[in-house]
């Protein structure tokens, strides 16, 4: 049976990931070889970290962060997936730490109120006691 194979980056031909990186510093274009190759494997490491409905974000910041990183790669890794590995986990934990901090606002934040509402004040005309209504309130 004839079986197709992974393209390994040793096989004649085809460029290392280190190689495109370096490349890409003086043709930026070529940087999306490198996420051509290796998107799925960050999207699937992501996924399974943060949940599927937010890892597209998580590996758009990934790939930004390794673009602007680009040239300081060591060239001597021919594999590029663990420093992308490890761009998406700091990608994750600033993620979770933004969540945190979105979290401690939002429980802090309480809303200034010094005036009743107007559901308040038809509330407390339509309830209080041998009280007329006041105008407003029957009005439409």
């Amino acid at each position: 049976m004839n079986r197709l194979r992974r393209v390994r980056t040793a096989d004649v031909g085809v460029l290392t990931d280190a190689a495109v990186i370096e490349r890409s510093v003086r043709d930026p274009g070529s940087f999306a070889t490198i996420f051509d190759r290796r998107e799925p494997y960050i999207h699937r490491y992501l996924a399974r970290r943060r949940g599927a409905e937010i890892a597209d974000d998580l590996v758009a910041e990934t790939f930004l962060a390794a673009f602007r990183r680009r040239e300081r790669f060591d060239t001597a890794h021919p594999d590029a997936r663990p420093w992308l590995y490890g761009i998406a986990t700091n990608t994750v934990s600033q993620h979770r730490r933004e969540e945190a901090r979105e979290y401690r606002l939002r429980q802090a934040y309480v809303p200034a109120t010094t005036e009743a509402s107007h559901a308040d004040r038809v509330t407390s005309a339509v309830t209080a006691p041998n009280e007329p209504l006041p105008e407003t309130v029957g009005r439409w």
